[in-house]
């Protein structure tokens, strides 16, 4: 049985001791039998580290090697469509954190971190990159404290936000308005109201909370 590690170096003897902790299964070395998917990772890896090449390491195990004595995480009957449903679970629980960080000005997650989460989106559905667009507009304003674009963002694209984070900007839309110097809350003011016949009724909740923050 061949098993591909997508890489920026040629790796001829893993050594699971090296992996870092905060991956999918934890610490080890991660390899699979699609060639193509280790390619998309040598690649996402190359362009979040700079680097000057993509490899792919090819290693040839025997076929019942995890008929031995191992502690083995089973996926019986794995498909892609499984598999891709697994990767797609754990990306919206990042997404989660990161969009709850850029209500509440969360500092603990780094650019690097938020970097290497948008890399690893080339691997989503193109359906499910586009209706995280509106969400990486938010995080990415958050993050340089460019309150005013993010607002207008809420405003503008709250449908195309799923429930769970409408309801997370309904809940905190004083808080969100409170981040703002009163020249943007005044600019803030005269867009939320003329939006306010342009939106669905949940989204008319959200600015309506919004202005009764502004002083």
């Amino acid at each position: 049985m061949k098993l591909y590690h997508g890489s920026t170096v040629t790796v001829k003897s893993p050594n699971i001791q090296k992996g870092r902790k905060a991956t999918d299964f934890g610490k080890g070395f991660y390899t699979t039998t699609n060639f193509e998917q280790a390619k998309k990772w040598a690649i996402l890896k190359r362009n979040r580290e700079h680097g000057k090449k993509a490899v792919v390491s090819v290693y040839e195990v025997p076929d019942n090697i995890l008929d031995r004595e191992f502690s083995v995480l089973r996926f019986d009957g794995a498909t892609k469509e499984k598999i891709n449903k697994h990767f797609i679970f754990l990306y919206q629980n990042e997404i989660k954190r990161y969009f709850l960080g850029s209500i509440f000005q969360n500092k603990e997650f780094n650019d690097r971190q938020y970097q290497i989460l948008k890399q690893k989106a080339i691997l989503l559905p193109k359906e499910m990159l586009k209706e995280l667009k509106p969400v990486f507009k938010l995080i990415e304003y958050s993050a340089v404290a460019d309150y005013e674009k993010y607002i207008k963002t809420c405003i503008v694209e709250f449908d195309k936000l799923d429930i769970y984070k409408q309801e997370l900007l309904i809940e905190n839309a004083t808080r969100i308005i409170n981040n703002m110097n009163y020249t943007s809350q005044r600019a803030i003011t005269k867009f939320a109201r003329n939006q306010l016949n342009r939106r669905s009724p949940k989204a008319v909740i959200f600015t309506s909370k919004l202005l009764d923050g502004i002083p």
